[in-house]
């Protein structure tokens, strides 16, 4: 008898069907109600509320694997009075936190945003001398 679990559909695409051949998988859409049923897990993502009426309609389950860094869409008390595991992916987003805070401050220091600005309304006239310069970060930090 093959498990019966509950994965966000968002991630559908990025599983290897492989992998779930012995699962008797349910997709979740976004919008459609946590079904009632003899469910062992679930798969959510962070925007899915996973509280104490999921729990009760869910009187099988056994795992909240949240698709998340973190658990605040899961009611933890409400797992624990129940006997739930709850996991989460920490540091699956640290290096792209740390990569989309350089382009943010490079996109700042270097004025990047006001230059699309300034193309996209047609007001560019050509390349000035002090147009946009923006700030030289390695003399800000005293590597240059």
């Amino acid at each position: 008898m093959s498990h019966r679990v509950l994965i966000a559909l968002e991630l559908r695409n990025l599983l290897d069907p492989a992998e779930l051949k012995d699962l008797d998988v349910t997709w979740l859409a976004a919008d459609q109600p946590t079904p009632k049923g003899d469910y062992v897990a679930i798969l959510p993502l962070l925007s899915r509320w996973i509280g104490g009426t999921e729990f009760k309609n869910l009187p099988d389950l056994k795992i909240v694997a949240n698709c998340a860094v973190g658990y605040d869409n899961v009611d933890v008390v409400a797992a624990e009075l129940r006997g739930v595991i709850v996991t989460n992916t920490p540091d699956v987003l640290t290096d792209a936190t740390a990569d989309l805070t350089w382009a943010l401050i490079l996109a700042c220091a270097r004025r990047v945003i006001e230059g699309v600005d300034v193309i996209r309304s047609g007001t560019w006239t050509g390349w000035h001398p002090q147009q946009l310069l923006g700030l030289e970060l390695p003399a800000r930090w005293g590597s240059g």
